[in-house]
């Protein structure tokens, strides 16, 4: 379904043919939201990134599209994937100098973007992360035939319950607060029945990249 056929759609069962009730702004919002909600129910998306390590290198930069991070592989082996905090807790007070080769399990935080590994590998290592891409963002300009993507980057079994969700979106700008509980809950569970359906393909994007910090190219900020 082109982001047009949704757009007319929407403006058809709420009446707003005319562009009275609501912006193609606010349009383009909820169904910018509607897409993301599908995505997070549904774990669609999935894509994977790669890299060999580099000896001594602690930091490395993730891709910029990643909207949920699921695991974080180092040779195959799953490591644990530590808040800041937590890293902080436990290995932030420990000098690179005084561990042990070996003595330390392999962990990693996630922080700015940048994925951080402890303590820094002594040998070359494949890296790999699994997540979720964050949906390309529709942006509208003129007439919705137009608009950019033109069409949304989700399995078109999921495009009717985007028209659902922006209907329910209508209904609560109407303060309908019975309708728009009722279209939320046709647009969640038609979602869930789609459990099946996903993008099978995972992408190769070998575009985690030592960080500027540990490249020597300025303060990490």
């Amino acid at each position: 379904m082109l982001v047009s056929d949704i757009v007319r759609r929407v403006r058809d069962a709420a009446g707003d043919l005319a562009v009275l009730q609501f912006s193609q702004a606010t349009l383009t919002d909820w169904i910018n939201d509607g897409v993301r909600e599908c995505v997070i129910e549904n774990s669609l998306l999935q894509a994977r990134a790669s890299t060999a390590t580099e000896v001594g290198t602690t930091e490395y930069t993730l891709p910029t599209d990643i909207f949920k991070l699921h695991s974080v592989y180092a040779d195959g082996y799953k490591l644990d994937v530590l808040t800041l905090e937590q890293w902080e807790q436990s290995n932030a007070t420990v000098h690179g100098a005084d561990v042990a080769e070996g003595s330390t399990q392999l962990s990693c935080y996630v922080y700015a973007g940048v994925l951080n590994l402890w303590p820094a590998p002594t040998t070359v290592i494949d890296l790999v992360v699994n997540y979720t891409k964050l949906p390309a963002a529709i942006q509208y300009t003129d007439t919705p035939e137009s608009w950019s993507p033109s069409t949304p980057t989700i399995p078109e079994a999921f495009h009717n319950h985007v028209v659902a969700y922006c209907l329910a979106q209508v209904a609560l700008q109407d303060d309908d607060i019975n309708k728009y509980s009722l279209l939320m809950g046709q647009f969640k569970s038609g979602v869930i029945d789609l459990k099946h359906v996903k993008d099978q393909e995972e992408d190769l994007y070998p575009t985690i990249s030592v960080s500027q910090r540990d490249a020597g190219d300025g303060t990490y900020g």
